[in-house]
């Protein structure tokens, strides 16, 4: 019996480590996703304000 409660407490112990080592890797994978998402939003305004100057020069030349 006690060993069955040794065996217990050490899996126990392991599973509580993988959830923990899983947790952080979706942390991690998430904190990669936030940057990559703010890269990509900076990237759209950025092309979104160089087009809307584009079309005003090229309104403005054709006036």
């Amino acid at each position: 019996m006690e060993q069955e409660d040794i065996a217990f407490q050490q899996q126990k112990k392991r599973l509580y480590s993988e959830v923990a080592e899983e947790k952080e890797r979706i942390h991690q994978q998430a904190a990669r996703q936030r940057s990559e998402l703010d890269q990509l939003k900076r990237q759209l305004e950025d092309n979104s304000r160089i087009t809307s100057s584009t079309i005003r020069e090229e309104f403005e030349k054709s006036s």
